[in-house]
């Protein structure tokens, strides 16, 4: 598998890495700015992970904070890295956003859906119904469509990789009784559900529909990242028209605690398979 990169989440890090120096080296916002002969706000921009940093740039921010040149080569591929077109754009325009990205370089996702299947673990006639309802009165619907179900095959690649994402789903049993396509298409989906979840990597819990439970506002995915990049957590909210990122410890704290509620109401990996396979039945 060729490895791939985020963009995204390698700007996010250099430039949390990047304050972490400026202070170091005792320096303020506006005395670094002056310096480095760039604008209190563009600088700002830099540290926050909002613009990419220019590597000549970055050369004169690690000069001026000292940093040794041992640790140069790495955090120059990291502004490169930075600056790539994204993988995903092979697939064409719109058929991906900053969740892509960000999953990219993830070790483990940890996910709650309440209306559908996670897109991990989507097979393709399934997402098929999805997408063509998401993208309905588009001319190149068709298209659009396709582009779209080729990228998510080469987003569960990984679930196969040498180095496996690990994937912690809770999975409302509304999703399994929930019509897609027709009785065909959601068998096949549940019954592609009973075969991952026996998977070393992939954990699937089913919540039952009989029972209130605390995720009842809405689906969620949290990204976990390598413990060296020194990443925090990813909270990842979609709605009809717009998506969130949350990351600041007390929201990603919350998440956690609601996730781990789930999961304890839920049912065992192999109830939940079982019930996978009864419903395909139906």
């Amino acid at each position: 598998m060729i490895e791939r990169y985020s963009p995204g989440l390698n700007k996010r890090r250099l430039g949390r890495l990047l304050t972490r120096f400026r202070k170091a080296a005792g320096l303020t916002l506006d005395d670094a700015a002056q310096l480095l002969y760039l604008s209190r706000s563009g600088l700002n921009r830099l540290e926050t992970g909002e613009t990419k940093v220019n590597v000549h740039v970055l050369k004169s921010m690690l000069d001026l904070y000292e940093i040794g040149g041992d640790r140069w080569p790495a955090l120059i591929e990291m502004a490169l890295h930075a600056r790539e077109k994204g993988w995903w754009h092979e697939f064409g325009p719109g058929v991906a956003g900053a969740y892509v990205d960000f999953e990219t370089e993830t070790e483990e996702i940890i996910d709650f859906g309440l209306a559908t299947v996670p897109g991990l673990l989507q097979t393709a006639d399934y997402t098929r119904v999805l997408l063509r309802r998401f993208y309905r009165g588009r001319r190149d619907i068709d298209e659009q469509v396709e582009r779209t179900i080729a990228l998510g095959t080469a987003r569960q690649e990984r679930l196969d990789a040498e180095r496996p994402l690990r994937l912690r789903v809770v999975l409302d049993e509304a999703v399994l009784i929930r019509p897609m396509g027709g009785q065909d298409v959601q068998a096949g989906q549940l019954a592609h559900l009973a075969e991952t979840a026996d998977r070393s990597n992939i954990e699937i819990r089913v919540l039952p529909l009989a029972q209130a439970h605390p995720g009842l506002q809405g689906a969620f995915s949290i990204m976990r990242f390598p413990r060296d990049m020194e990443e925090p957590d990813i909270v990842y909210h979609q709605y009809p028209f717009n998506e969130q990122f949350l990351d600041s410890p007390e929201q990603v704290s919350r998440f956690h605690q609601l996730f781990r509620e789930l999961w304890s109401e839920a049912l065992s990996q192999e109830d939940s398979i079982e019930l996978f396979r009864r419903h395909a039945e139906l």
